[in-house]
Order: structure tokens, then C-alpha cells, then sequence
């Protein structure tokens, strides 16, 4: 069964791709913004999730 559920610009979604049509994949669980600022601040989310849009530095070359 499944559960429709709004999605916002901001939120931050957990998703599993599917197996067997690429491109697609189901929602696990959505945080809010609010929610997503709090994990960040308590240092609960990988550094590859950048939630704030802040620039990456530059890579030297």
C-alpha cells in the first residue's frame, strides 16, 4: 500500500532506488527543514549532505 506524502523544496528525503526500473525509487522518510537543521547542527548527517547550499572549496589542481 502506499502513502502519498507533500515534499517541499528543502526537505531532506531518505530514499531506496529500485532494483528493477532505474531512474526511480521510493521515499523511506522525509525530514522537514527545521528537522534537517537540527541533525546537521548535531553533526547526525555525512559531510557529503550539504543542506545549507554553501559553496565547496575549490579542489587544487
Amino acid at each position: 500500500m502506499k502513502k502519498k506524502m507533500w515534499i517541499r523544496e528543502g526537505d531532506l528525503l531518505i530514499l531506496r532506488p529500485w532494483g528493477f526500473q532505474e531512474g526511480k525509487a521510493d521515499i523511506l522518510f522525509r525530514y522537514s527543514r527545521t528537522q534537517s537543521q537540527y541533525l546537521a547542527r548535531k553533526n547526525l548527517l555525512p559531510s557529503s549532505v550539504n543542506i545549507f547550499q554553501t559553496a565547496e572549496p575549490a579542489s587544487p589542481s
